[in-house]
């Protein structure tokens, strides 16, 4: 079974993913195998072709801070970078799945889950939430960014309003001990689903 979990900007979803992979379950991390692809030269010269060359630094390494800054100002250069990039990070996937055929489920965790159709392609979706001042906050504290660039970012991703309705379970992260609770009752519900699927 795949499972995707996303969620948005300071939400936690990476912190809940460490523990799934404490339980076991392989967690395939989208944004970083993304972050991967940028390394290869190919793919540099396509953004710099296609998107901008202001978005490597002198040593030709990617700037993820100025890239934001160009996609998040230009939607058509957002939706292209992202048709270019999320098509392959799905084929590494796929790869990836191949070596954990023996696992009751495996893990596609995604800032955009929803947003970009993937979700349809896996057999569950969990979704993480938290208020936004308290998502505000983590980011703030994680990455040093103000809080003019973070909703500028959140504005990108849809709101949980959107998301909630097409996820099959809801994470609400606010207390961590709580969070813990709600985790492992997915995580073994999702147990006895692969169960009966078998």
């Amino acid at each position: 079974m795949k499972v995707g979990i996303t969620g948005g900007i300071g939400s936690g979803k990476t912190s809940v993913c460490k523990v799934f992979e404490f339980y076991g379950i392989p967690v395939f991390n989208a944004d970083v195998e993304a972050k991967r692809l940028y390394e290869n030269p190919e793919i540099r010269d396509w953004v710099k072709e296609n998107i901008s060359t202001v978005v490597f630094d002198d040593h030709d390494r990617l700037d993820r801070r100025k890239l934001a800054t160009v996609i998040f100002q230009d939607e058509k250069k957002l939706r292209l970078l992202e048709n270019k990039i999320h098509p392959l990070v799905g084929e590494k996937f796929n790869e990836w799945c191949r070596n954990y055929q023996e696992k009751a489920y495996v893990i596609y965790e995604a800032a955009i889950l929803f947003e970009t159709g993937r979700y349809r392609m896996l057999d569950l979706s969990i979704l993480v939430t938290a208020p936004e001042s308290l998502r505000i906050e983590r980011v703030r504290h994680r990455d040093g960014l103000s809080e003019y660039e973070i909703r500028h970012r959140m504005a990108r991703q849809w709101d949980d309003a959107r998301k909630i309705p097409l996820a099959d379970f809801v994470i609400e992260n606010l207390e961590w001990p709580e969070t813990i609770v709600q985790i492992e009752r997915i995580h073994h519900i999702i147990l006895e689903k692969t169960a009966q699927s078998h």
